[in-house]
């Protein structure tokens, strides 16, 4: 079987790469919202993986360290679309607001990407290059 954690990892990686170049560029107001439609089904495909993530790391008993990014994803997914919704309703979106969703989407996936690598370099799925000692000779 494959290792679905490292497989979750990298997706992890990929998916919180897409998630801050899309909220960096909503940030600057570049918008293209012809790719926001499949940034929208990779958000919600992820959401599902996530859900699937946790049963299977939970089930295989992995390490509870595992298990905080599917449930760290799980819990930003919902309550942001939560409050997205609820803003909507109410209809009390701003510029303020859009900004500090931005944000908060920026540092979401900062976490995504910097936890996702540390899990992976912690479970030595990827090693980095070890810093040689230079010597010097006289």
């Amino acid at each position: 079987m494959v290792n679905y954690l490292k497989a979750y990892l990298f997706i992890a990686l990929a998916v919180g790469g897409i998630g801050f170049l899309d909220s960096s560029l909503n940030s600057l107001t570049v918008c293209p919202c012809s790719y926001q439609v499949i940034v929208d089904l990779i958000a919600f495909l992820f959401f599902i993986i996530n859900i699937i993530a946790l049963g299977l790391f939970w089930h295989q008993r992995k390490p509870s360290l595992t298990l905080i990014l599917p449930i760290y994803h799980l819990l930003f997914f919902i309550i942001l679309n939560l409050s997205a919704s609820f803003f909507a309703l109410n209809d009390s979106f701003s510029l303020t607001t859009l900004k500090m969703y931005n944000l908060i989407s920026i540092l979401g996936s900062l976490f995504e990407i910097a936890f996702s690598i540390y899990l992976l370099t912690k479970f030595k799925m990827i090693q980095f290059p070890s810093k040689s000692k230079s010597h010097i000779h006289h």
